[in-house]
């Protein structure tokens, strides 16, 4: 589902089970939802009138030979390209203060996402000179006290993950514009982090930066010119989940993604088991105690309750552009 016509489908296939008596959406409300909104963008292969009975099984479409019915779970997508507007690097100002807030501000202040005492800063290597000081005012020379040793304080690098959804679907609306702009203006707030990008484009997968500074990173996100392709959102974020795992997790990491949460079913899957693998991996993100954000489109009428749905239960900060 991508543009205007998702909720006009929702909305219809809710219908269509209230009309049946049921308080829950099921398979054929689906398709019936498809055929009533989509099915006037159905062309006939010719123009002699069909037998019902020649109406082929309900197939995913295939773009430049059409079935006669809509999928009620499309596997594929049109061909064409979105083409994105200008990039505009912007502040979305409650987005950057999650980013830059320190780690004990988000355990206290966002909910309690691990122990607090797992944000207890470790130590750096002995400060001599401190040391020396602090041992002669509490009477070292003079064999009073002990002496007391003086570190300084460890600064590692902040590692910000990212996993940029620029398919077809998430091009729509100009929500990856927007996306694509407040990403833009995080390098400018932590200059000194580490930055590690998968974007989901052209019905592909890849790191497009991996330990990349944040003039590169700025660059790569830059590049990206137009959405298209299938909405592979959760093959996307399992990718970004193994490589956090090989790098780890360290006290001031951030990671965020930048979808619509719409993931394209796998072959014979419906889309309550894409859903349920989607909140699987989601699950196993969250477990690393890095704090997590999802930048999403604004929610408008049957798609308003899915983002929140998706993500329930879940150590996830959300934010609207």
């Amino acid at each position: 589902m991508e543009g205007s016509s998702n909720s006009k489908a929702v909305r219809t296939a809710r219908c269509a089970a209230a009309f049946a008596d049921r308080c829950s959406v099921e398979e054929c409300d689906l398709q019936e939802a498809w055929r009533l909104c989509l099915g006037h963008r159905q062309k006939d292969q010719s123009s002699a009138p069909k037998s019902p009975s020649s109406v082929p099984a309900t197939r995913p479409p295939l773009f430049g030979n059409r079935s006669t019915e809509t999928s009620s779970a499309p596997l594929g997508s049109r061909p064409d390209p979105k083409v994105l507007g200008l990039f505009q690097p912007c502040s979305h100002v409650q987005f950057l203060n999650w980013v830059c807030r320190s780690p004990a501000d988000i355990a206290t202040g966002w909910g309690p996402l691990t122990n607090p005492k797992a944000f207890v800063q470790p130590r750096g290597p002995i400060a001599w000179l401190e040391t020396l000081m602090s041992s002669i005012r509490s009477g070292w020379l003079d064999n009073v006290g002990p002496m007391r040793l003086q570190h300084r304080m460890s600064l590692p690098r902040k590692n910000f993950w990212c996993f940029l959804d620029a398919s077809r679907s998430a091009g729509m609306n100009q929500f990856l514009d927007a996306a694509r702009n407040v990403l833009a203006g995080v390098p400018s707030r932590i200059k000194s982090g580490r930055f590690h990008l998968v974007v989901l484009a052209a019905g592909e997968i890849r790191w497009v930066t991996r330990n990349a500074s944040a003039t590169a990173f700025r660059n790569a996100i830059e590049l990206l010119r137009e959405a298209s392709g299938k909405s592979l959102i959760i093959e996307g974020i399992t990718r970004l989940h193994r490589g956090k795992l090989r790098r780890g997790s360290g006290l001031q990491d951030r990671l965020v993604i930048l979808s619509d949460g719409l993931a394209s079913p796998g072959p014979g899957e419906n889309p309550a088991e894409s859903l349920t693998r989607l909140q699987q991996i989601l699950r196993r993100l969250t477990r690393t105690g890095t704090p997590c954000a999802w930048l999403h489109p604004t929610a408008k009428r049957g798609m308003r309750r899915w983002i929140p749905q998706l993500l329930r239960g879940l150590p996830f900060i959300r934010f609207e552009v």
